[in-house]
């Protein structure tokens, strides 16, 4: 290539006009990466890792084809290919980084990481409290259900054997709905690990890794799952409290039926805490999940909007194959 040749290149308007296009596109892109990066604290680290990555691959593309152009403005380059083949590579890496801006900006407006890890500090809170309360709970429950079995071995009235036998049942089914309680609560401390933003920034991934969502659905299953146990409980209780009452005074004295009343009656007086705290849980737990989960279908939307210029900057490439 002669000098001339280049010089007329370079003072081509349509020439001048990519060019100027594509640096101003990579000026902003870069300065978007920066601004966006910030919001990125709670991802995992490998995810910042690719989205500056992404960036340094640009700059490098960039001064890649600066390098060929110099030559061609120089009239060093014998054609275009060189510069074909370096501003291809720029036009690719460009476009990859506006997709990450896109994505992981979309992302930040919507607040989703944001939210999401409230949504892991709100399971966290809550499930120790209801993980404590059930605790207690279940070492109460297995030691009325080790006192009811008893007094039944020793009862013979069968009026009495049959409230304790109602008694039995509705603690038994009590102690296996806490017990499925407290396997949530002991999973709370590897929650929000679990619930990675890996499925939520794939692009077509469910919203929660399935381990997420199996445990914010306990949670707010937990009310419910508890009311059935919760009703026999005071059914049974109601039964065993009128039993002692007309158990006579000194059969009353050998036996445990007093014992187990008393218990009864103290299930009376905790019970509606427990099922509030439980109610807490599931609203509070649930509502973060609903704006985790509007959130990134919000930023989805906004990603698949995102075209990329790439048809208009290959118009530089038909005026290079001209050289």
């Amino acid at each position: 290539m002669d000098l001339a040749t280049a010089e007329a290149f370079i003072a081509n308007r349509t020439v001048q006009r990519y060019l100027a296009a594509i640096d101003e596109d990579t000026n902003i892109a870069l300065e978007e990466k920066n601004g966006v990066i910030s919001a990125l604290s709670m991802l995992p680290r490998r995810y910042v890792n690719e989205y500056h990555n992404d960036a340094q691959a640009l700059e490098r593309a960039q001064d890649a084809f600066n390098a060929e152009w110099n030559r061609i403005e120089t009239a060093q380059a014998r054609d275009g290919r060189a510069a074909m083949t370096a501003y291809s590579r720029y036009v690719l890496t460009l476009g990859v980084l506006e997709r990450d801006n896109i994505r992981f900006g979309a992302f930040a407006r919507a607040r989703a990481f944001t939210l999401w890890a409230g949504l892991g500090r709100v399971y966290l809170r809550r499930m120790k409290r209801v993980h404590k309360l059930l605790r207690r709970n279940i070492a109460f429950l297995n030691n009325l259900h080790n006192e009811l079995r008893r007094a039944r071995r020793e009862e013979t009235e069968a009026q009495a054997q049959r409230v304790l036998n109602v008694a039995i049942t509705a603690v038994s089914l009590t102690i296996t709905v806490t017990s499925f309680g407290l396997g949530l609560g002991i999973a709370a401390g590897i929650f929000a690990i679990q619930m990675g933003a890996d499925a939520a920034l794939g692009p077509s991934g469910p919203v929660m890794s399935g381990t997420a969502v199996n445990a914010v659905t306990g949670v707010g299953s937990l009310p419910g799952m508890m009311s059935t146990p919760n009703a026999r409980m005071l059914g049974a209780a109601g039964g065993i409290i009128t039993l002692a009452s007309d158990t006579d005074e000194v059969a009353l004295a050998q036996s445990n039926i007093r014992v187990i009343a008393d218990m009864m009656r103290r299930y009376q007086r905790e019970a509606p805490r427990l099922m509030r705290e439980l109610n807490a849980a599931a609203r509070e737990v649930n509502t973060a999940r609903q704006l985790y989960e509007g959130a990134v279908r919000q930023a989805r939307a906004e990603a698949r909007s995102f075209r990329a210029n790439d048809a208009a900057r290959r118009g530089l490439l038909r005026e290079l194959s001209r050289l």
